[in-house]
């Protein structure tokens, strides 16, 4: 399963411990927008039960700091979520994914 992250360019951090531990399920792209800037990316995650709950860690950062946040999957998109059912939607999203 993969789902596609957007995040503020200045909280790129957040994706560092991803990368390092998970460097070939995840791909960032700078989103250019039309008046040229790129403060904007999005994190293109492949979703595994072992990446599962870091992708959770960070939504809920995102979460906890009062970010922006959105979750896309198949061309769903979800947003304005609590951290219990962040965490939630993620494991309905990998069982569904697993059994398919």
């Amino acid at each position: 399963m993969n789902i596609v992250l957007e995040i503020n360019e200045k909280d790129r951090s957040l994706m560092d411990e991803f990368l390092s531990k998970y460097p070939n399920d995840v791909e960032i792209i700078s989103v250019v927008r039309f008046d040229g800037s790129s403060d904007l990316l999005h994190a293109f995650i492949t979703i595994t039960t072992i990446t599962l709950p870091l992708v959770a860690k960070i939504i809920i950062e995102l979460i906890q700091a009062n970010k922006h946040r959105r979750i896309t999957k198949d061309g769903m998109e979800i947003t304005g979520f609590s951290e219990k059912d962040t965490s939630k939607i993620l494991e309905k999203l990998l069982e569904k994914e697993e059994h398919e």
